[in-house]
């Protein structure tokens, strides 16, 4: 190793070192989200390409920028930058796409720093700093409540107000898929997912489909880009007896996970509170994920690398372990809490992790950690093993040189 290479090497232990000691449960401040008045975060989807974070909700101000209520966060440099002029009102659902391009959804009636016309559901291409109106010249219309990305770079849309409640926008003709294949629901569509063969799953406030009862979730088949099938009904009763399905995740196993503020015996004649787990393998609900489960509703789950669940919402308690908003789910060890969670009386809306296991929350909340000891307004960043190992992106993000690529990890 050159002089240079350990000056550099001793100067960034020095840092992990510091930052071990001012946060030593994991928990970072990227940077306030902050407004005049009522400030929010709704919404939260990473760029693992870039190692950017996007952020949507109700606010002015991203760390030191002017920001109207979308902004994107530099993993790598840790500053905050404006996306593309913003929005005039709230942006409640974000997704990127595989050419990095975002979609967003939101109360917003225009967009950009000319304000250009476009209704609750927009595309933006960073590259060209440009925008697209989804609406389709009209025909759909609607705030989406949901959207996912497949492996094809399709876009799947569920909504309630959102024309025919689920879509589908295909990247190759930049279009919509016509007429929409996916049949009538009797209510809303909230969430949506898809798992690794391009099939879909779905959840909401719906009990049929096409006059087919379906207990609020359901599975889609692809058959090619312009068309598939609803699959049978998700277990014997069928679905979830109860409540809403707010959040539908799957795992890197093809397990799906559904939240909400459902409490159901039905699966399995097993109580499941406000979670639940489809395994697709054994064509069957999981057993409940705990005894006792969560305490109270599920806003948002997410996924790490390693299969760990990740829960945000209403709960305070998990497995009867005090967890404050944001709880960890391993299949092997069970739920555990996440360096104490949210500070009393926060409101967590929304949980994403990127691919080195950082884990982002946003919602409604001031400070986070043990007793509330980091003060976060709005959005937070969690650290994986408590700083105990770092992977080469991490390294950047703390020190943005690549002096240490030799090495896939550097155990402190």
């Amino acid at each position: 190793m050159s002089r240079l290479e350990n000056r550099y090497q001793n100067t960034f232990l020095q840092s992990v070192n510091t930052i071990v000691t001012n946060n030593p449960n994991g928990w970072y401040n990227i940077g306030d989200i902050s407004q005049a008045n009522f400030c929010i975060v709704y919404s939260v989807a990473i760029d693992n390409v870039n190692n950017l974070v996007y952020v949507g909700g109700d606010f002015s101000r991203a760390g030191d920028v002017s920001a109207r209520n979308l902004a994107v966060y530099n993993a790598s440099s840790g500053s905050w930058s404006e996306v593309g002029g913003g929005t005039d009102y709230a942006v409640t659902r974000l997704a990127v796409d595989l050419s990095q391009n975002i979609y967003l959804a939101g109360d917003f009636e225009k967009v950009g720093p000319n304000n250009t016309p476009i209704n609750n559901f927009a595309k933006y291409y960073p590259r060209t700093n440009t925008w697209q109106d989804m609406s389709a010249n009209g025909t759909v219309t609607g705030k989406p409540l949901g959207i996912a990305v497949d492996l094809s770079n399709n876009v799947y849309i569920v909504g309630n107000t959102f024309t025919g409640r689920m879509q589908k926008f295909l990247y190759a003709t930049n279009s919509y898929v016509t007429p929409q294949p996916f049949g009538v629901f009797n209510s809303q569509v909230q969430s949506v997912d898809v798992d690794l063969s391009n099939n879909v799953y779905i959840g909401g406030g719906f009990d049929t489909i096409n006059g087919i009862n379906y207990g609020r979730v359901a599975k889609w088949n692809v058959v090619n880009d312009v068309s598939g099938l609803w699959a049978p009904p998700l277990g014997s009763n069928p679905g979830i007896g109860g409540g809403n399905i707010v959040s539908t995740v799957v795992d890197l196993s093809n397990n799906v996970y559904f939240g909400g503020n459902f409490i159901d015996i039905s699966l399995n004649n097993q109580k499941n509170n406000f979670i639940a787990k489809w395994i697709p393998t054994a064509n069957n609900w999981s057993a409940p994920l705990g005894s006792i489960g969560l305490n109270d509703q599920v806003r948002a789950i997410a996924v790490d690398s390693s299969n760990n669940i990740y829960v945000v919402g209403l709960f305070t308690q998990a497995e009867g372990i005090l967890v404050n908003y944001l709880a960890r789910y391993n299949s092997v060890s069970g739920w555990s809490d996440v360096s104490s969670g949210l500070f009393t009386g926060s409101d967590a809306y929304i949980v994403d992790v990127d691919n080195n296991r950082n884990v982002y929350v946003g919602g409604y909340f001031e400070r986070v950690g043990p007793s509330g000891s980091i003060n976060a307004d709005y959005i937070a960043k969690w650290y994986p093993n408590n700083f105990n190992t770092f992977n080469n992106q991490s390294i950047y993000t703390f020190f943005n040189k690549k002096f240490f690529e030799y090495s896939p990890r550097i155990r402190l």
